[in-house]
């Protein structure tokens, strides 16, 4: 719809409302003014036909007739310029005592109960309305104007809340077409601000992409480790939605030896070849449930462990002296600790350090030799080799 034809159906609703209130408040006022009128009235009325009647029908009869007479047509005060309701006239009234039987009075709606003396009275009426129809339009469509008006000039806390998320916007870098574009699409919640910050910071997304990520269905999810995880995968060349699906993906680590690559969380990526094979060993005493490896002590290097990682390397085409080194002398606790801090250094790199540490060692001091036992912290059932 249009935004002349939607102000305008507005304007005649609320024209049809604001009718609709003013008429019933009119009216409610008119009774209220003619209440407080009979309130005032009724007890001379009783007091004067006590003097003329001979008994209790003749005292409400007498009553009645004269209240009629004296209010037929009821000029009761407006306290506007354009009175809605012009008069009030009491169309039917009945006067009784409370003692008596109750009168069968189904049609008046209205009634007024006092003391006098020793009776307990009741007056029941029904009232007339003349309105004046000019005077009520004018003064729906003056306020309803005034409204439409007051809505349109007056900015709104809606349109503040805009103008401060188009700034922050700005802050993160987009220009003003694009912050505009976004704020069109997006509330200055916490989760927005803290996700288009990162992506706007932290990568290289034009706002064509950013756009077809805020439309994404699966664009909830990216808190906290989900967020990095997508954002580590947009800087590692992949498309939005390959993004998306690594970082909906749990820990797992798994290995292409072959190709010298592992892939961790969803993410393939490229790893230097002997800190790989190293990666491997550790990764497959985990499977194997060997438990922690104690790191060989200074000048004692361990001949098994060399075995197992030269016949890893060799078949892999690992390099030729790094096999030979480990099939002379064994494996060397320094060349662990090397290669250790290698996978350690590489992972940083590649997907950061929060992303990196459950993927890394964990360790712990022997008490017998004082060396430190290491093994992965990644649980067994997430590993694949």
């Amino acid at each position: 719809m249009k935004p002349l034809a939607k102000t305008s159906l507005l304007f005649l609703l609320s024209v049809v409302l604001i009718t609709l209130l003013l008429s019933a408040y009119a009216r409610f006022s008119a009774q209220q003014s003619v209440r407080e009128s009979l309130a005032t009235q009724l007890p001379t009325a009783i007091e004067v036909a006590l003097v003329n009647s001979n008994n209790r029908q003749d005292l409400f009869r007498l009553s009645a007739e004269r209240l009629l007479q004296t209010m037929d047509e009821f000029e009761f005060k407006n306290t506007t310029r354009l009175p809605i309701v012009q008069r009030a006239s009491i169309k039917q009234f009945v006067l009784h005592d409370a003692e008596d039987s109750p009168l069968a009075t189904p049609d008046l709606h209205q009634q007024l109960r006092w003391q006098q003396g020793s009776m307990n009275l009741i007056a029941s009426y029904q009232l007339g309305f003349v309105y004046n129809p000019a005077n009520l339009l004018i003064q729906s469509v003056l306020i309803a104007l005034i409204g439409l008006v007051t809505v349109k000039l007056v900015p709104s806390a809606h349109w503040h809340a805009k103008s401060d998320w188009l700034t922050t916007l700005k802050s993160y870098h987009f220009d003003q077409t694009e912050a505009k574009l976004i704020s069109e699409i997006t509330e200055n919640t916490p989760f927005f601000n803290h996700l288009l910050q990162r992506v706007r910071e932290e990568t290289s997304l034009d706002i064509t992409q950013i756009a077809q990520l805020i439309a994404s269905d699966n664009i909830g999810a990216l808190e906290g480790k989900t967020l990095s995880w997508f954002i580590t995968a947009i800087k590692r060349g992949l498309c939005i939605d390959e993004s998306l699906a690594v970082a909906a993906q749990d820990d797992s680590l798994s290995f292409a030896l072959a190709r010298q690559e592992l892939t961790i969380h969803g993410l393939t990526i490229p790893f230097p070849k002997t800190p790989l094979f190293y990666y491997f060993w550790y990764a497959k005493r985990k499977v194997d449930k060997l438990g922690p490896f104690l790191n060989p002590a200074h000048g004692k290097p361990d001949p098994v462990a060399g075995a197992e990682l030269s016949a890893i390397m060799e078949a892999h085409n690992g390099h030729l002296k790094a096999i030979h080194d480990l099939e002379d002398a064994g494996l060397k606790g320094k060349t662990l600790d090397q290669n250790r801090n290698k996978i350690k250094d590489e992972l940083t790199q590649l997907i950061g350090d929060e992303l990196a540490e459950p993927y890394l060692f964990s360790s712990e001091r022997d008490p017998k030799t004082a060396r430190y036992l290491y093994e992965l912290v990644l649980p067994t059932a997430l590993i694949r080799v």
